[in-house]
């Protein structure tokens, strides 16, 4: 049962996991659409200062490249 609304700590708890589970099959390419706030989560996991409220347009495209555990870059395009 998702509580609404979430705070910020849930939401990321929710969101790790499945981007996890992504992460295990591998794949080089993957692309996600998901609302507002969960791909503010997404992106947290990789720049801890993104905030779970940072506003994404409205039909925005943002690429988030992983070099490895340590080392990502994020492309708001």
């Amino acid at each position: 049962c998702i509580q609404c609304p979430e705070d910020d700590e849930l939401i990321v708890k929710r969101v790790k996991p499945f981007i996890q589970s992504i992460f295990d099959k591998k794949e080089n390419n993957i692309l996600l659409v998901s609302h507002m706030s969960t791909c503010n989560a997404i992106i947290k996991m990789f720049n801890p200062s993104r905030d779970i409220n940072d506003w994404i347009s409205l039909g925005g495209l943002i690429k988030i490249v992983i070099k490895n555990d340590q080392e990502s870059e994020l492309h708001m395009l």
